[in-house]
């Protein structure tokens, strides 16, 4: 992963927990920032890294940061660190945040533990988001953790990249690797309704807070109806 992700390219880590992952990747040179969630969050480990600005702590849904600032992200566990089950309501306004402080072509490491949710959901709602699956690189992600782990567990794994448009839900597509059962790794329930619940949810905004309104970076013509 550090190869693709480049140790000149800006990176944020959210929900980072101790924040071990950020002071390592700073430690061999990386340019990457962590953020503590404001509500539950270590914040012994973020004052611990503060001096070197790499740790901010702040609420998920209102990342302090300006449009396009980041090249990659890593979100490892989010919703379960902070408490709260992964449902549209909850995870559509972090994930809305992720894409506007990222840039086009941005590489983004998800993994999730919540059972309550399929990787079909997952992948509906990041879709609906502009995030599509980086199939290379997943794949080889799972044949590397396989040659070093018995019980990896690829099923909650996405490599995923920003793309500037999304027209047609071909694009949504979900890769399987080699030993894998296609319908049991890819299927479950999903979120169909994913682009309009997601919509729904920028109009909110724009309508409860005019000053969020460059928070919304995608609109209709973006990802297609």
């Amino acid at each position: 992963m550090a190869t693709k992700l480049g140790a000149r390219r800006r990176g944020l880590e959210i929900a980072c927990g101790d924040c071990a992952l950020v002071e390592k990747l700073r430690k061999d040179g990386y340019d990457i920032v962590g953020v503590v969630p404001v509500d539950g969050g270590r914040r012994s480990a973020a004052e611990a890294l503060a001096a070197g600005a790499a740790v901010e702590t702040s609420a998920l849904h209102r990342l302090p940061f300006k449009e396009k600032n980041f090249d990659y992200v890593i979100a490892l566990e989010v919703f379960e660190r902070v408490g709260e089950r992964a449902r549209g309501e909850t995870v559509d306004p972090v994930i809305n945040e992720l894409t506007r402080v990222t840039d086009h072509g941005a590489s983004m490491f998800f993994a999730t533990r919540d059972d309550a949710q399929s990787r079909r959901w997952w992948m509906d709602t990041l879709c609906a988001h502009g995030w599509v699956e980086d199939r290379s690189m997943f794949l080889k992600l799972v044949e590397a953790s396989g040659a070093a782990s018995q019980k990896p567990d690829p099923q909650r794994w996405f490599f995923l990249r920003r793309a500037r448009k999304i027209k047609d839900r071909g694009r949504c597509s979900c890769a399987v690797p080699k030993g894998y059962d296609s319908e049991r790794f890819c299927g479950g329930s999903g979120r169909p309704n994913a682009r309009d619940e997601v919509r729904a949810y920028w109009r909110s905004l724009k309508k409860s807070d005019k000053t969020t309104k460059h928070r919304t970076l995608w609109r209709k013509e973006d990802v297609g109806t």
